[in-house]
C-alpha cells in the first residue's frame, strides 16, 4: 500500500505553524526552550518516519548537535555548556524550518495537482451523468465505484491512473470525497470515513 500524501503535508503544516512560538521562546531566552525544542524534534523525527519520509534523518542530525555539547569534554563549565547548548539550538531552527517547509511544499504540489485533475473530471463526469448519487447507498462504495467508471473512461481513465498514481488510491479517494458536489442535507446522513 501508498504511503499517504495527505497526511503528512497536514502533519507537515502543523508543525511548521508551531516554529514561530519557539523562535519567540528563543528570543526571551526561556529556560526550558531548548529541552521543549529537543523533545519536538524527537517527535518532528518519529512522525517523519512514520511517514517513510528520509528527512527524519536530517532531522536526527539537527538533534544530536545540541546534545553532542554536553558531553564535550573541551567546555568544562556547566554554563558555558547551557550556552554553546541554547546557540546550537537556535542555529537549527532555520535548517529545520527549510527541511519542513521544502518538503511540505513538494507534498502541496502533488496535492494540488490531483484536486485540479478532479475538480477538471468531476465537472465532465458530472455533465455525461457519471457522478449520481444515491443516499441509500454507502458513500464509499459510491466513491470506489465512480472511480470505476471513470478509470475505464476512454478519455479520462489514463489521467485518473495518473492522479492515483501520483499519491495513491487512499489519498485520491480523500480527494475525491472533498471534491465531490453533494448537497448539504445528504452529507449531513452520510458517515463520510474521510477527515477534512
Amino acid at each position: 500500500m501508498r504511503n499517504s500524501v495527505v497526511e503528512p503535508a497536514c502533519i507537515l503544516g502543523k508543525y511548521l505553524s508551531e516554529i514561530p512560538t519557539f523562535v519567540t521562546s528563543f528570543s526571551s531566552k526561556e529556560g526550558s526552550v531548548v529541552q521543549r525544542w529537543l523533545d519536538w524534534l524527537t517527535l518532528l523525527e518519529s512522525e517523519l518516519e512514520k511517514h517513510n519520509i528520509p528527512q527524519s534523518a536530517q532531522i536526527a542530525g539537527y538533534r544530536s548537535s545540541i546534545i553532542a555539547v554536553a558531553f564535550d569534554p573541551e567546555i568544562e563549565r556547566r554554563t558555558h555548556r547551557k550556552k554553546k547548548q541554547f546557540h546550537r539550538a537556535v542555529v537549527s531552527v532555520q535548517p529545520v524550518q527549510q527541511i519542513l517547509s521544502d518538503k511540505h511544499a513538494e507534498l502541496d504540489i502533488k496535492i494540488t495537482q490531483v484536486r485540479e485533475l478532479l475538480r477538471q473530471v468531476l465537472i465532465a463526469a458530472k455533465d455525461a451523468g457519471m457522478v449520481r448519487y444515491d443516499p441509500k447507498t454507502n458513500f464509499t462504495d459510491f466513491l470506489e465505484s465512480l472511480i470505476l467508471k471513470l478509470k475505464h473512461h476512454e478519455q479520462i481513465g489514463p489521467e485518473i491512473n495518473s492522479g492515483i498514481a501520483s499519491i495513491g488510491k487512499t489519498d485520491f479517494l480523500r480527494l475525491m470525497a472533498e471534491e465531490i458536489d453533494v448537497s448539504e442535507p445528504i452529507k449531513k446522513k452520510i458517515e463520510i470515513p474521510f477527515k477534512r
